[in-house]
């Protein structure tokens, strides 16, 4: 298994509810809001590197979002 962040940016005055068909998959372990230079904070587990790539792609193709950068987990 691959876990994973995803730091996600938001366009400024964005709605971002045409996210919820991505956040609510179970590959994602945990969504939160944070403050700072990113504004969502995704943890998620695929079980492979191709499956992850993909469900980056999927996130960054929402509206509303301006940016994601993957950070993998090391154990």
């Amino acid at each position: 298994m691959v876990n994973a962040f995803l730091l996600v940016k938001i366009e400024g005055g964005s709605k971002v509810g045409s996210m919820e068909h991505v956040t609510k998959r179970p590959e994602v372990k945990r969504l939160t809001w944070v403050l700072g230079p990113y504004d969502v904070i995704i943890e998620c587990e695929l079980p492979t590197m191709e499956e992850l790539g993909g469900f980056a792609r999927e996130v960054r193709a929402c509206p509303g979002v301006a940016e994601s950068i993957t950070c993998l987990a090391v154990d």
